[in-house]
């Protein structure tokens, strides 16, 4: 398998952890409501990697960590 196919996968493999992750916090804020508990995750941006590193030495990349992020508030409504 070519590199740039393995790294195609890798970042197929990413989203797809990321989905579950974010599906499984949802869950939890719904399964845990009744408790008031409250359920968050916080979605880091880059660190460096073997894969990044590029990225990472690019300023431009660093000042972006937050820029363009929707951070919903609204209680886990939408959750429901």
């Amino acid at each position: 398998m070519a590199a740039r196919e393995l790294e195609k996968l890798n970042s197929v493999k990413a989203e797809i952890e990321a989905a579950g992750l974010l599906g499984l916090m949802r869950e939890l804020t719904l399964e845990l409501a009744d408790q008031a508990v409250t359920v968050n995750g916080v979605s880091p941006g880059h660190f460096a990697i073997e894969m990044n590193t590029a990225l990472i030495e690019d300023p431009l990349v660093n000042a972006r960590f937050i820029t363009g992020a929707d951070i919903l508030i609204d209680g886990g409504w939408t959750a429901r």
